[in-house]
């Protein structure tokens, strides 16, 4: 429905709305395919017999349609019209549509799914149900993962410290949102049936071809429960912005997690039954069920992890051979199997960071005896995390003669849910003080020295990859390293000579630069051209001071 230009349609920004009236207007338009269409699907690390059979969700338009009725009869002045000029390109509706360029990724679907249905959605869940919610980046909502989005609440900022990453918001994740491309993954209108069949006939073939053999659809739903499931969130979505299904994870008690699911949903779905409709009330019931506990600031809560015994808190990790005897797995490049395939279980007690891994402290479990490690979780749905994962245990297959010395000590490495790749290491101590000893100075060239008589380069000496425990320090963070030339070798000699000099003569070496960049140095007594004279941090600067 388009309104012409005249006082009538001027007069719609100043009228209430009712709610219903509201996502009754609302047209998701569809800007058509591109030639040049990029054919990505889902990673073929998803793991279909990680996965529940789906089963039917009783009840689930009932659910939705009594949380939209709770409003359906108030009017609201803050929820504008679509179909004013305002709001349609704003929300990208009606003959807005004309300017938004054929879809050519998945990264173009989840940003149409951004401005079509996130807006409306935030728009309502804000006006009419006072919740400051709405579509976000994972690395800002959930610790493990990487969806395309993730419905969640807004919360207060939590702080990175001693890392070269923005402040991560710690809010509260209430639904997953994995995003595909409708000529890559077909849904189908029976996906309980056909995706049973599918996961039996997996389930059903000799060990070791099942992957091989899955379609999309296996791989797609195996994917969302895995981000769901690891995350300990309710609600996850999977769409092809044409169709679209909602998934609710139901733990059972002594048994594996239900996975429940609901009836299509399709774009051109109107009102009450709309794709908009089901995200507010699904956002709505989440937050009030408190499912998707508090993704940062609480990482003792959101990184409980089940098997298949959901009592015990902990999760089974796959490993290609024993962890004493063999700390790197067959999985890796230029690594030999050494043994059949091994379960241990590991513990994730303490969220410490968020970069292109997840990093936390936790506990592995080889048969009953427990290790204290810190875990590095990566996700392999994304190609360019999974090379820089094969790359960081390259590396440290190259220094195995200096783990546990020079480096951390890698125990094991295996995967979660097929998707997941869980590197145990051993802790290494506590952050270097600010300013560093006089000893650091001695011991930071010792390190490299012996790092580089591997033929590896660091590629990213920063203060926050140095660890001290009992006056012994250790280099970690190999994510950037890579088996290096003679040349990058003496060049980053060169380069750490420089910085440990410039330090030695007083200068501020600012450990918040983006990676891949040279760290910035500042003379001490130099004027900041941001921020006041008290040292406080300029917008957009880490409040925790990362800077000696």
């Amino acid at each position: 429905m388009t309104y012409p230009r005249t006082r009538t349609r001027r007069k719609l920004y100043g009228l209430k709305m009712r709610l219903l009236t509201y996502i009754e207007a609302l047209r998701p338009f569809y800007p058509g395919l591109g030639e040049d269409r990029k054919w990505n699907g889902t990673t073929k690390a998803a793991d279909v017999q990680h996965c529940p059979r789906l089963e039917e969700w009783p009840g689930f338009w009932t659910e939705v349609h009594k949380v939209i009725r709770e409003c359906s009869g108030k009017e609201f002045r803050t929820l504008k019209h679509p179909g004013t000029i305002r709001e349609a390109a704003r929300c990208g509706h009606n003959q807005q549509a004309q300017q938004y360029q054929p879809l050519l990724s998945a990264v173009d679907v989840s940003n149409l799914l951004d401005i079509t249905v996130g807006r409306p959605v935030m728009d309502i869940l804000r006006n009419a149900y006072g919740m400051d919610a709405g579509f976000e980046d994972p690395r800002s909502a959930v610790p493990i993962g990487d969806p395309n989005r993730v419905l969640c609440v807004s919360q207060t900022h939590a702080w990175q410290n001693k890392t070269n990453m923005p402040p991560i918001t710690g809010n509260k994740p209430l639904m997953i949102v994995d995003v595909k491309p409708s000529w890559v993954l077909y849904l189908p209108p029976q996906i309980i049936t056909t995706f049973n069949q599918q996961r039996n006939r997996i389930l059903t073939q000799p060990r070791g071809r099942g992957r091989r053999t899955q379609n999309e659809l296996l791989r797609a739903v195996s994917q969302a429960f895995a981000h769901m499931h690891i995350n300990n969130v309710s609600y996850g979505v999977l769409t092809t912005y044409h169709s679209t299904y909602f998934f609710k994870r139901i733990d059972s008690e002594g048994k594996y997690p239900r996975l429940l699911v609901s009836p299509l949903i399709r774009r051109t779905d109107m009102g009450e039954s709309s794709l908009v409709a089901a995200f507010v009330g699904l956002a709505a019931l989440a937050f009030r069920e408190g499912h998707g506990v508090a993704a940062l600031g609480t990482p003792s809560q959101i990184c409980r992890v089940l098997d298949a015994n959901p009592g015990t808190s902990r999760q089974h990790l796959v490993v290609d051979s024993p962890a004493y005897a063999q700390p790197l797995d067959g999985h890796t490049r230029r690594v030999r199997r050494s043994g059949p395939p091994a379960r241990v279980r590991v513990w994730f007690s303490e969220f410490l960071s968020r970069n292109l891994a997840s990093t936390f402290r936790g506990v592995l479990e080889v048969g009953q005896v427990p290790r204290d490690v810190v875990f590095k979780v990566y996700d392999l749905s994304i190609p360019e995390v999974a090379d820089v994962c094969a790359d960081e245990l390259k590396a440290y297959a190259a220094l195995t003669p200096i783990q546990g010395t020079i480096v951390p000590k890698i125990w094991v490495v295996g995967t979660l849910y097929g998707i997941y790749r869980v590197i145990a290491m051993d802790p290494c101590g506590e952050p270097v003080p600010e300013p560093p000893p006089p000893e650091f100075y001695e011991q930071a060239p010792v390190l490299f020295r012996a790092i580089h008589s591997h033929q590896v380069v660091h590629n990213d000496i920063d203060l926050r990859n140095f660890l001290v425990s009992h006056g012994q320090y250790r280099v970690i963070d190999l994510n950037s390293a890579k088996i290096g030339t003679p040349a990058q070798i003496e060049r980053e000699d060169r380069y750490l000579e420089n910085l440990l000099q410039k330090m030695k003569n007083g200068y501020i070496y600012c450990s918040h630069s983006a990676p891949g960049q040279k760290p910035e140095t500042q003379e001490i007594g130099e004027k900041r051209e941001e921020g006041d004279s008290e040292g406080k941090p300029a917008e957009g600067e880490p409040r925790d001071g990362t800077s000696w």
